[in-house]
């Protein structure tokens, strides 16, 4: 690879897509609890062709409803699927493909005392103030949201 091929050719995120189970519910968390806006919203898109779900990378017979919602100056892509085959179980966060949003906050305590209120949260872990490393200061927690 030169360095010209190492160059950035990109302009940057977009926008971070995450699959959930219950559109409404997660549209309704994010909007409730931290103000997101609904940029729009595309409801259950059923391709007979199978184009656009096989697209996204997804089976041709299934169909899907999007959210898109900005958070700040970051955009939220939230996504549920529907098969003909039975329901895969999400991932959990060790799992490959799963993942986690990171979102700031000034005061990490006030933050989990909030979201402690939020219907379907858990919180599983913090917070922690790390001493050292490649984040030092930097406190943070994590918790489950709407978890199936």
């Amino acid at each position: 690879m030169t360095a010209e091929d190492r160059t950035r050719w990109y302009e940057g995120v977009d926008h971070t897509g995450v699959a959930v189970t219950d559109l409404d519910a997660a549209v309704d968390f994010f909007v409730t609890w931290f103000g997101a806006e609904v940029v729009f919203r595309l409801e259950r898109v059923d391709d007979p062709t199978g184009r656009a779900p096989a697209r996204l990378g997804a089976p041709r017979d299934a169909s899907f409803a999007l959210a898109m919602l900005a958070l700040g100056p970051a955009r939220l892509e939230l996504l549920q699927w529907w098969t003909p085959q039975d329901p895969v179980p999400p991932a959990g966060p060790h799992a490959p493909g799963a993942a986690h949003l990171a979102i700031r906050v000034g005061d990490v305590p006030e933050a989990l005392r909030r979201l402690e209120q939020a219907p379907g949260v858990e919180v599983i872990g913090g917070p922690v103030t790390f001493d050292s490393g490649p984040t030092p200061g930097l406190t943070n927690a994590f918790v489950l949201a709407m978890r199936a």
